[in-house]
C-alpha cells in the first residue's frame, strides 16, 4: 500500500480527474519543500490516481464507485486499515450532487447515503474535499498545493 509497506497508512486520497499527478518520491524529496510529493502531508497519504486515461470520461458515480471498491477490497485483503481517512479530492463543485443523480435510486440500494460532504456506506465514510484556493502561479503546483494544504488542515481537525 505505502510506499513503505511497513508504514501505516493514515488516510487514502483518491484524486479525480481535474487534478494533477503529485510528484514522484525520491530520495531527497522529503526534505525538499519544492517538490510536491505525498511528504508534504501532516500524515502518511496512499494516493489512487483517477486522473489516468483509464478513468477519462468516466461519471462522477463510477469514480466514487471504484474508490468504494478500492478501500473495501483493501480493508478485506488487510492492506488498508479500517480506521485511515477516505477522501476523494476534486475541483468540481458538484462531485457529491452530480454522483447522487447520476446513481439514482441504486445509491439507495446499495446502502450508500450521501451527506453534506461526504458519503456513508455501513462504516466507511468517504468525505469530498474541493480544491478550491485561489491560484496565483502554475495551475498544477497550485491545486497541489491547495489539495495539500486543505487536507493538512482537515486531518488536523479529525486528530
Amino acid at each position: 500500500m505505502a510506499e513503505d509497506s511497513k508504514e501505516t497508512v493514515d488516510a487514502i486520497l483518491c484524486f479525480d480527474a481535474n487534478l494533477p499527478k503529485m510528484h514522484t518520491c525520491s530520495d531527497k524529496c522529503e526534505g525538499n519543500y519544492l517538490i510536491l510529493c505525498r511528504h508534504r502531508f501532516n500524515f502518511n497519504a496512499k494516493i489512487l490516481y483517477c486522473n489516468t486515461p483509464q478513468f477519462y470520461k468516466w461519471p462522477d458515480s463510477e469514480i466514487l464507485l471504484y474508490f468504494l471498491d478500492y478501500i473495501k477490497n483493501g480493508i478485506s485483503d488487510g492492506l488498508i486499515p479500517v480506521h485511515a481517512i477516505f477522501t476523494i479530492l476534486t475541483k468540481d463543485t458538484d462531485f457529491l450532487r452530480d454522483a447522487e443523480s447520476e446513481l439514482g435510486r441504486k445509491a439507495k440500494g446499495n446502502g450508500i447515503d450521501f451527506l453534506n460532504s461526504s458519503i456513508v456506506n455501513g462504516d466507511l465514510v468517504i468525505y469530498i474535499k474541493q480544491v478550491d484556493c485561489k491560484n496565483y502561479g502554475s495551475k498544477g503546483n497550485d491545486n497541489l498545493k491547495c489539495a495539500i494544504y486543505k487536507m493538512n488542515k482537515f486531518f488536523k481537525k479529525l486528530n
